[in-house]
């Protein structure tokens, strides 16, 4: 991905933990877009939302995923957990996933957005690195599919 990915100015309490968060909803990335946009400190920030294919064939790779299909009880108690600051992800080993892909909550109710899907690349991942690597810039009609980057763009 260009000049890569940094975690500097991710928020620490967020869904998944502190991560680079994308989507494969392109109206969701222009939301977040937009808000990161507003929030931005400093001069006028501009909306900008980034468009990279997905590789998700992770089948020999090493990689720590955690997946969350529904909106249930057990989603929910982990972005509580998340945005209380933990740093572990709940685990008994310390060690974070990887990946973490689920729904958008509406946090602090225990709603989640309709169409809405999250996917984070988790900052203390051991192997957050590799994971990043299946994001193919820009898309190049490999029949993957397309996840969307919302960012906030200094012109």
């Amino acid at each position: 991905m260009g000049h890569g990915v940094s975690f500097t100015h991710c928020r620490a309490a967020a869904d998944f933990g502190k991560g680079f968060y994308v989507t494969s909803s392109p109206h969701q990335a222009q939301q977040w877009a937009n808000q990161k946009a507003k929030s931005s400190p400093g001069p006028t920030v501009n909306a900008a939302v980034l468009e990279w294919e997905m590789d998700w064939d992770w089948t020999p790779l090493t990689l720590d995923v955690m997946a969350f299909a529904l909106d249930h009880t057990p989603f929910h108690n982990f972005v509580l957990l998340n945005r209380c600051g933990s740093t572990t992800h709940g685990r008994l080993s310390s060690k974070q996933y990887d990946i973490v892909i689920g729904p958008v909550a509406a946090y602090p109710q225990t709603l989640t957005f309709a169409n809405c899907d999250q996917i984070c690349f988790v900052a203390g991942g051991p192997n957050v690195t590799v994971a990043i690597s299946h994001l193919l810039s820009p898309p190049g009609g490999r029949g993957k599919p397309t996840i969307n980057v919302a960012a906030p763009y200094f012109p």
